[in-house]
């Protein structure tokens, strides 16, 4: 069974220590499930899609955003 976790600008309302929490959590989880993390307002306002499959680690940044959440692009090919 695959695991989500989908978020996109409630991100940018976390403490610095919340968001690294939330990406230990993450983390964790991958270490024994499959998970994909899509989300932005992390690091900054690209989306991105975090992969762990089979307890390796795929970061790959998919698109842009909007800085209020009014659209956002996503380009798979690259």
């Amino acid at each position: 069974m695959l695991i989500g976790v989908f978020h996109t600008h409630v991100a940018n309302q976390f403490s610095d220590e919340a968001k690294s929490q939330l990406l230990s959590t993450i983390s964790r989880i991958g270490k024994e499930r499959d998970i994909f993390h899509l989300y932005n307002n992390i690091q900054d306002t690209y989306l991105h899609l975090d992969t762990i499959l089979s307890g390796k680690e795929y970061k790959r940044t998919i698109g842009e955003t909007d800085g209020h959440g009014r659209w956002f692009s996503i380009d798979l090919k690259g």
